[in-house]
């Protein structure tokens, strides 16, 4: 479950990841290192800070999407690998509504919660697009 789980979202993860550290300036870690900065120092007071808010923000995405994932998960079900989301699907084959809108609802709170720690260090606007 987890190797499909990151077979089908890792691509995702990467897309958002080029595209953060394309958006950086080299000229900025060029700079650093002209001033006498190490390797590891332009790493950590440049580029880390960059794209820190990015990379959370994507991984984030990825979360949220592997929570509520369905179509791997249903394929790959067993009785050892039960996730939210094919839990929520035999509840509704069973027509168990009620059990299904306390699931959905602790479902929502994981994923609420993720979101709120993510605010509370990086900010409200860590997923605000720039510019």
């Amino acid at each position: 479950m987890i190797v499909a789980f990151t077979t089908r979202f890792l691509p995702i993860a990467f897309s958002n990841a080029g595209n953060i550290f394309t958006s950086i300036n080299p000229e900025l870690e060029l700079a650093a290192r002209n001033l006498g900065a190490t390797q590891a120092t332009t790493v950590h007071k440049i580029t880390v800070p960059l794209v820190q808010r990015g990379l959370i923000s994507g991984w984030l995405l990825v979360f949220i999407l592997s929570v509520r994932e369905l179509s791997c998960a249903i394929l790959l079900y067993t009785n050892n690998t039960q996730v939210i989301s094919t839990a929520l699907f035999q509840l509704v084959t069973e027509g168990s509504y009620e059990r299904v809108a306390a699931l959905g609802i602790v479902m929502l709170a994981i994923i609420f919660t993720t979101i709120g720690i993510a605010y509370k260090f990086l900010g409200r606007d860590f997923m605000l697009e720039k510019g």
